[in-house]
């Protein structure tokens, strides 16, 4: 939830209620043929209006989790509920026009042949939301929206800068009114200066139109300035989550620290984080009891995998197999996923 105010675990309150997203790959041939398991066991909930962010390296599984959530990537386990529906396999046009995302190439997602006039109306034509004689008019209000000029109705990818090019396919995006927009990596090949623009534009949007916003990255710098809650997923899975203040002051699976630590500082310096108990592989749970450490494998799936709560608001979760031989069991609700092996 925004803010981290309210149990993540109240399915009722999400837009997003992905359960335990298993996609997995064969990989190898014959005696050397295996099974990675790019997503294991994945949940996450996105609120109305909640801009949610994805961190993690590359190869963590990110995008594949963004492409399942909008049916681009076929999944092998758990269910993605949507405003209380359940989406299938294959979806329909409805749950496209819900569902929208926003690749990190702006240049790979447009034509270079069509104009922006043509590429907008091409989305706005095929999900009927005006009449052919509306277009023209729509496509200015869309990228008045992005903060472009009409000028540009003409103008072809090839003709723009990247960041124009970005607000341009976020333009494309808005025209069906969705309900969810995805933003895989899409700042990552902006410059600084540009990147600031495209991150006050997605603040302007959930404002303005209360757009939910599912932003992926592995900068975590850029995460900071505009999340509400955030996942840190490693190995395709998830590792920890929480609040954005309460993640970045008290980081504590060892994947997230170093994470934090790698983020670059203007005096060239390494970023260090105060010692923690979790780096030993242990962790201290609200009931007195103890936790451990767990660290995923991508080849090992079927194993007890949790997200045990850290505090009384459940605003913190983490990786980790509690140890109730320190004291007596609790009835403090988990979030539960499947897999373990211990730092």
């Amino acid at each position: 939830m925004i803010g981290g105010n309210k149990s993540m675990s109240d399915a009722s309150e999400s837009l997003l209620d992905a359960q335990n997203i298993t996609v997995s790959f064969d990989i190898g041939q014959g005696k050397y043929k295996r099974v990675l398991y790019a997503l294991n066991n994945v949940s996450m909930m996105i609120a109305p209006g909640e801009i949610h962010g994805l961190v993690g390296e590359s190869g963590s599984g990110k995008s594949t989790f963004a492409r399942a959530i909008c049916g681009l990537q076929a999944i092998q386990g758990g269910n993605i509920v949507f405003a209380g529906t359940t989406l299938g396999a294959k979806r329909n046009l409805m749950d496209r026009k819900n569902i929208q995302m926003v690749f990190q190439d702006p240049y790979a997602s447009l034509d270079p042949r069509m104009t922006v006039k043509s590429a907008i109306s091409e989305v706005l034509l095929r999900h009927r939301v005006v009449s052919r004689g509306e277009c023209e008019r729509k496509c200015r209000e869309l990228l008045d929206m992005v903060q472009l000029s009409e000028s540009f109705l003409d103008a072809r990818p090839g003709d723009m800068s990247g960041g124009q090019r970005q607000r341009v396919v976020i333009a494309r995006a808005l025209a069906v009114n969705p309900r969810l927009l995805i933003a895989d990596e899409a700042v990552a090949s902006l410059d600084v200066s540009v990147q600031a623009g495209i991150i006050n534009l997605l603040m302007d949007l959930r404002e303005q139109h209360n757009i939910a916003i599912l932003f992926i990255a592995h900068n975590l710098a850029v995460v900071r300035s505009l999340c509400d809650r955030i996942s840190v997923i490693y190995l395709g899975r998830i590792v920890e989550e929480a609040s954005r203040d309460e993640l970045y002051s008290n980081p504590i699976h060892p994947y997230t620290r170093r994470l934090l630590e790698a983020v670059p500082r203007l005096d060239g310096r390494h970023t260090v984080l105060a010692p923690n108990e979790s780096e030993q592989g242990v962790i201290h749970l609200p009931d007195g009891a103890r936790g451990g450490i767990l660290k995923p494998d991508p080849m090992v799936a079927g194993s007890p995998w949790t997200l045990l709560s850290l505090d009384d608001r459940r605003d913190h979760y983490v990786a980790a197999v509690r140890d109730d031989s320190v004291k007596g069991k609790s009835n403090k609700p988990n979030r539960s996923e499947t897999q373990s092996e211990m730092y």
